[in-house]
C-alpha cells in the first residue's frame, strides 16, 4: 500500500518481516535442515523468475537482502540495484553485486550481461546456506577473482569461449591462476549432497551462457 504525504513525498507500507537470512545464519542456534533450505531456495528462485520475465534484474541477491517471517515465508528485497534489461545489447556498469556474490564476468570487466549474474548470486547462497559459510570470502576484487579461480580452476577456451575479450582479463595470470588447475569445489563441499552440489556446479558456471535460468534451475532433480 501507499500514500502521498504532500508533494514530494510517497510513504510505502509493505508487510512486516522478522528476519533476514544472513541474520539468521550468523546466530548459532538457528539450524537449517535440508527442506529449510530447500524451501528457501524455490521461494527466491519464483521471485527472481517474476523479476527475470518482466526484464528486471535485481543485482544484489545475497542473504542479508532476503527477507523472512516466522512461518518461513521469503520475499526478495532492496531493489536499490535493481535495472530493467529490456535493450538488447544495451551496456550497464559492473559495479554491481556484492562482493562475494560477484560473478567473474562483472569482477573482469564485463557490461554486456543479463539474468545470469543475478543466477551466479543464487548459487553463492545456495553453497553458503548449505556450507554455513561463505564460498568466496574475498576482501577485495583481486581477491575475489583468486578465490573463484582456486576453488572453480582458471578459465579456459573449454569452459568459457570469449573470456579472453574480458576487459580486466590481465587480472587473471599464469603464475596465479595455472589453466590446468582442476575445480576444488567438490573438495571444498565435500559433505554437501550430490543433487545440490550438482546444481551448485551448474549455477557456478564459469561461462555465463551456462548457468541455469531460474526457470531451469527450479526444474532441477534436487528439488
Amino acid at each position: 500500500d501507499h500514500t502521498h504525504g504532500g508533494d514530494r513525498c510517497i510513504y510505502m507500507v509493505l508487510e512486516y518481516m522478522d528476519h533476514d537470512l544472513t541474520g539468521l545464519m550468523d546466530t548459532p542456534d538457528v539450524h537449517f535442515s535440508l527442506e529449510h533450505v530447500k524451501c528457501y531456495m524455490q521461494q527466491l528462485l519464483r521471485g527472481l523468475e517474476y523479476c527475470h520475465s518482466h526484464e528486471v534484474l535485481h543485482r544484489d541477491i545475497k542473504g542479508s537482502n532476503l527477507l523472512l517471517d516466522n512461518h518461513g515465508n521469503l520475499k526478495i528485497a532492496d531493489f536499490g540495484l535493481a535495472r530493467w534489461n529490456g535493450e538488447p545489447g544495451r551496456a550497464y556498469t559492473n559495479r554491481v553485486i556484492t562482493l562475494w556474490y560477484r560473478p567473474p564476468e562483472l569482477l573482469l570487466g564485463t557490461n554486456m550481461y543479463g539474468p545470469s549474474v543475478d543466477m551466479w548470486s543464487v548459487g553463492c547462497l545456495l553453497a553458503e546456506l548449505l556450507l554455513r559459510r561463505p564460498l568466496f570470502p574475498g576482501r577485495d576484487e583481486a581477491e575475489q577473482v583468486d578465490y573463484i579461480f582456486r576453488t572453480l580452476g582458471a578459465p579456459n577456451d573449454d569452459v568459457w569461449p570469449g573470456w579472453r575479450e574480458m576487459p580486466h582479463v590481465d587480472m587473471v595470470t599464469a603464475a596465479r591462476h595455472s589453466p590446468y588447475v582442476q575445480s576444488r569445489l567438490r573438495e571444498k563441499c565435500a559433505k554437501m549432497e550430490a543433487g545440490a552440489l550438482s546444481l551448485v556446479e551448474r549455477l557456478l558456471s564459469m561461462d555465463p551462457s551456462r548457468r541455469p535460468s531460474a526457470s531451469q534451475a527450479l526444474a532441477d532433480d534436487w528439488f
